[in-house]
């Protein structure tokens, strides 16, 4: 082997190996190993119709204006499709956002419905008698009462995101009948500096990873 093959070997080497640290060094993380799934198994909720609401911003400031304002059609079409993917087209209805914008106090009602994600076991005593409840029973008027309500929930924007490179999200699966979650789930991206990832994939991905997490512990169903 001559002086310039064994140099050409060498930097080929070098070049492959340099080239799997940049690659690690991009890897954004998120997978369904790291979301954590709080589950209630003894709320059946399989023959319920699915109503997909908006992803919903969880604003440091003003919900109802921020949500209002939140460009979120990509994310809302893809978490839909995910629960049409899993349980049927038949079995979900989407909510639209401007649906939302047309009902009293439904902003309101969304902070404090989706803030109990964090206190599930009391969400219960927190809902009965309130306007939460007025609310989740007009809707299953509308709607039906075999239904779930689905929600998807974001802690920054795509500005935020951009300046922090993560996004942190819930997702929940909340049953009106017994004004109990069936399920919760926590989970973030956190995109490499070096590789910038659109915000919108960003969160899809978690999107998948959560519902993958969650059928893990739930024979793989996600209702």
């Amino acid at each position: 082997m001559n002086f310039l093959k064994k140099n050409t070997i060498k930097i080929t080497c070098l070049f492959a190996a340099s080239l799997s640290i940049v690659t690690a060094s991009c890897t954004s993380t998120s997978n369904p190993n790291n979301a954590q799934v709080y589950l209630k198994k003894d709320i059946n909720v399989e023959e319920s119709k699915v109503i997909v609401f908006p992803v919903l911003y969880m604003s440091k400031s003003d919900f109802e204006n921020s949500n209002k304002n939140f460009n979120g059609n990509l994310l809302d079409a893809k978490f839909a499709a995910s629960w049409v993917a899993n349980v049927g087209k038949e079995n979900v209805i989407p909510v639209p956002r401007v649906v939302l914008n047309e009902i009293p106090k439904s902003w309101e009602v969304l902070n404090i419905l989706v803030s109990q994600m964090d206190n599930a076991e009391k969400a219960k005593d927190s809902i009965k008698g309130t306007v939460v409840e007025s609310f989740i029973n007009s809707i299953t008027e509308k709607y039906g009462k075999y239904t779930t309500f689905a929600f998807s929930v974001v802690f920054e924007n795509e500005d935020a995101y951009k300046s922090s490179n993560k996004v942190y999200k819930n997702m929940g699966l909340f049953d009106p009948k017994s004004l109990s979650w069936k399920w919760i789930t926590k989970d973030h991206y956190e995109a490499s500096k070096f590789m910038p990832v659109p915000y919108a994939v960003a969160v899809n991905d978690v999107i998948s990873n959560s519902f993958e997490a969650l059928k893990k512990e739930n024979n793989n169903k996600i209702n």
